[in-house]
């Protein structure tokens, strides 16, 4: 349960990051 606990973690930072990366390019593209 742990290691599918982190897993689920690293998951959500990754959507985070990709979410942030997406707003960084609108506004350098815009």
């Amino acid at each position: 349960i742990g290691l599918y606990k982190n897993s689920a973690s690293v998951v959500i930072c990754v959507e985070f990051a990709r979410l942030l990366r997406a707003v960084f390019a609108g506004e350098s593209n815009d």
